[in-house]
């Protein structure tokens, strides 16, 4: 039997050499880690100083409801601890690491559409306890938030956009609002030019300079979910925003910071919600201008978009199909901005969207939870690590943020 099998092998290769049938390679590989404790998808991940990550809130199961239990991952050991839970369930809400080590969590978005919240909150990671900080200036919910690391305002965290809902109303906000990690308050600063909401899902770019640079997110016109072609720049000395150029088309997808200070944004939507993109744009940060480089192998509304110590970026996951109508990719691939092109990296265990990702100090990549499975609709524990092949060492003046 082995002596078939093994001609049988023989001959199949003989003939896909014969046809000239290509070989695809994968890059790097994936494996399963210890699985959370609670099913979770539109958490929050944050690496933390001691080199664990902390999961915290989440939506636990598809339809609504939102959960307060935080957890700690531990990379020595691939397993997961609770920690204390949150003052208040979230999901939808921004977590960004301070630069004295605490974590700063802002809002939620509104489960059963009920309410959002204006209210923040901080973790210790010495203690494991939280503590209120100062309210947002009103209601918000999947805003994008980042703390800048030099410049008038370090130290500082801002927020912009998102969504608002109360039991009579809901909308999407254009306001921008500055915390002060000093005095535990915030303030209001200049307001982008176009409401839109799921920024957080969208990500943005710390660019060199100090500014920062947001893009996509969704508006409601005409009463569509439509993802509007635009991207602003936020000047931390005018505290005012600018546009950048059109985009090259109108797809708005996940964004990350390139080692050389330009921004990568890839996947995502055009038109609406409903119309999940494969295109990816390279935005250069002297010239202010938007251009198309390849696309990915697949559709992506939401992936995680990770920037290696190599500089290249893995996008994993995310939805096809039409939001709410689609599958889950399972699916991986890298960018490479030497060459620009994608290079594919292999299938997760399980399809994935709504989840996020950390780059661990190891070089290796932890994702955790998001919606899969038939119509990405059920909630998942799992958790696993992506390894790359090369560049597990840290880029000596890499400017990420």
């Amino acid at each position: 039997m082995k002596t078939r099998n093994m001609i049988l092998l023989l001959t199949l290769l003989a003939l896909a050499a014969l046809l000239s049938i290509p070989v695809v390679a994968q890059i790097g590989s994936w494996a399963l880690t210890g699985s959370m404790n609670v099913t979770r998808a539109a958490h929050s991940m944050t690496l933390l100083p001691n080199g664990k990550v902390l999961v915290a809130g989440g939506t636990p199961v598809s339809g609504g409801g939102a959960t307060a239990t935080a957890e700690l991952y531990d990379p020595n050991t691939g397993l997961w601890t609770y920690t204390n839970p949150m003052n208040e369930d979230r999901y939808g809400h921004s977590a960004t690491l301070l630069h004295d080590g605490r974590v700063l969590f802002a809002g939620r978005a509104p489960y059963n559409y009920t309410t959002s919240s204006a209210t923040a909150e901080i973790y210790d990671p010495a203690t494991e306890q939280w503590t209120y900080t100062g309210s947002m200036s009103g209601p918000r919910s999947a805003q994008f938030a980042t703390i800048f690391n030099s410049g008038p305002l370090s130290g500082y965290v801002l927020v912009a956009g998102g969504g608002y809902y109360s039991p009579a109303a809901g909308g999407w906000l254009d306001t921008a609002e500055l915390y002060n990690p000093n005095t535990g308050t915030w303030t209001l600063t200049g307001s982008i030019h176009t409401a839109r909401n799921a920024l957080l899902y969208y990500g943005g770019a710390l660019l060199p300079n100090g500014s920062y640079l947001i893009v996509g997110g969704l508006n409601d016109k005409e009463g569509r979910y439509n993802c509007p072609n635009a991207s602003e720049v936020f000047n931390q000395r005018t505290q005012k925003w600018t546009w950048t150029s059109r985009r090259a088309n109108t797809a708005q997808g996940g964004t990350v910071l390139l080692p050389n200070g330009n921004a990568l944004a890839a996947g995502g939507c055009t038109g609406s919600r409903y119309d999940d993109v494969n295109t990816a744009q390279l935005y250069n940060r002297s010239t202010n201008v938007w251009t198309a480089t390849t696309s990915m192998s697949v559709n992506r509304l939401y992936p995680s978009l990770t920037v290696l110590f190599s500089g290249q970026v893995l996008a994993a996951g995310g939805q096809n199909g039409g939001y709410g109508y689609g599958g889950c990719n399972s699916s991986a691939e890298l960018y490479d901005p030497p060459s620009g092109k994608w290079l594919l990296a292999g299938n997760m265990s399980a399809p994935r969207f709504l989840h996020p990702s950390v780059l661990l100090p190891s070089g290796k990549v932890l994702v955790a939870g998001g919606a899969g499975g038939d119509g990405c609709g059920s909630h998942l524990s799992s958790a696993e690590i992506y390894t790359p092949p090369y560049g597990t060492a840290a880029v000596s003046g890499n400017p990420q943020p």
